[in-house]
């Protein structure tokens, strides 16, 4: 793994903790300089692919902050964006193709990813293992936990997109709690589902819970880590456990009668109906360059 060096150019307000970026409470009033002169001067043209959750923005030709870019540069950033519903069609044409771009984004889920890896891409393991990295200060201002994803067949192939570490998030109807006088902030899972319970209404055909995520994320697996299941997989001397394998998923005299009383707040059906619903944003490894 690269070395991680943390910059002392600027001051966090929030320190750096585990799994968790330096934070600040807003952008500093004198910002450091990343580098000096141009980075990329002499790279001549860069090509790019990669995807968006919001709209294609306007070609260069039409996009001042796009030119602005590639002068502070010091090279064309050719970005071939493309919509994320698109995407895994539009790489994995490229990828057969064999005429990649210099720089790829590609997402955890590649089919056959680390044959994939070392098909294609290079690998940057002498340069950005261990010490290595320090010849490049802010690749080693990116904490271990970030470069995890970027390791496939023993080498670095990537280079991460730094954030903190991220679990199951859950998103409430908070007037909808309140016009109930229920507990917003849950600090148990036994108040938790008395809260799904106080929010549903059977009869009126409203849930608490409208979306289980059951074979993906939603609130099945935000409970069953409440019950002490791994978020996804368990690693515990080199081992490798997935949740389903866990006892969180068996049920025992103290957890059937609470899973059955999560069921009856939940549905995986629309509804019309005002409810509070659930979402997650499920951890994963950022993109690969």
């Amino acid at each position: 793994m690269p070395t991680y060096v943390p910059f002392a150019g600027v001051k966090p307000d929030l320190p750096f903790g585990d799994n968790l970026l330096p934070g600040f409470y807003g952008y500093p009033a004198d910002p450091a300089a990343a580098v000096t002169g141009k980075p990329g001067e002499g790279a001549g043209k860069v090509d790019i692919l990669v995807n968006t959750f919001t709209p294609v923005p306007p070609a260069p030709g039409s996009n001042k902050y796009w030119q602005a870019l590639n002068e502070r540069v010091g090279a064309e950033l050719a970005f071939n964006i493309v919509p994320d519903a698109d995407y895994g069609i539009k790489l994995s044409t490229t990828l057969t193709g064999g005429d990649l771009p210099d720089l790829v984004m590609l997402q955890s889920w590649t089919p056959n990813l680390p044959a994939v890896l070392k098909a294609k891409f290079a690998d940057l393991t002498p340069y950005l293992s261990g010490d290595a990295v320090k010849e490049y200060p802010f690749l080693a201002n990116i904490p271990e936990f970030s470069w995890r994803p970027m390791v496939a067949n023993g080498g670095i192939y990537g280079l991460p997109t730094p954030r903190a570490g991220i679990g199951n998030v859950m998103f409430t109807r908070d007037d909808l709690i309140a016009q109930r006088s229920l507990n917003p902030a849950p600090k148990s899972f036994e108040e938790f589902v008395e809260l799904c319970e106080g929010l549903t209404d059977a009869k009126a055909g409203r849930w608490a819970l409208g979306d289980t995520g059951v074979g993906g994320g939603g609130a099945l697996m935000f409970a069953l880590t409440m019950a002490g299941a791994p978020n996804g997989w368990a690693v515990k001397g080199g081992k490798f456990t997935n949740a389903v394998e866990t006892d969180s998923y068996t049920p025992t005299p103290r957890t059937a009668p609470i899973s059955a009383r999560i069921r009856a707040a939940s549905t995986s059906a629309p509804s019309t109906c005002p409810r509070a619903t659930t979402r997650t944003a499920s951890s994963g490894s950022p993109g690969r360059s």
